[in-house]
């Protein structure tokens, strides 16, 4: 995101507004905001938005580890089947939530 995009996240996030300047007009929105974000690093976020937000770093998964999980959400899904038919086939929100 550039520094120009969390500079005005950082404004709406402390205003609850969002302002927007065309031709010597100003427009102006309030707004009720939630803010979820990942990223695979914190690197070029700006201190001043990074400051705002809970940060929780989750450790990579080993090989094994992913490979075990990705069995038990399988036999979950009562999948039967090739490598092929998974990606065909897609999975439901019980595989993406993890549930």
């Amino acid at each position: 995101m550039s520094v120009i995009d969390q500079t005005a996240l950082l404004h709406l996030i402390g205003t609850g507004r969002i302002s927007e300047t065309k031709i010597n007009k100003i427009g102006q929105m309030e707004l009720t905001s939630w803010f979820f974000a990942t990223a695979n690093s914190c690197d070029k976020i700006i201190e001043l938005l990074l400051s705002r937000f809970v940060v929780l770093e989750i450790p990579k998964y080993t090989f094994e580890k992913l490979t075990d999980l990705a069995i038990k959400m399988l036999a979950k899904e009562n999948f039967t089947g090739s490598p092929q038919s998974v990606l065909q086939r897609g999975f439901g929100t019980n595989w993406i939530l993890g549930t």
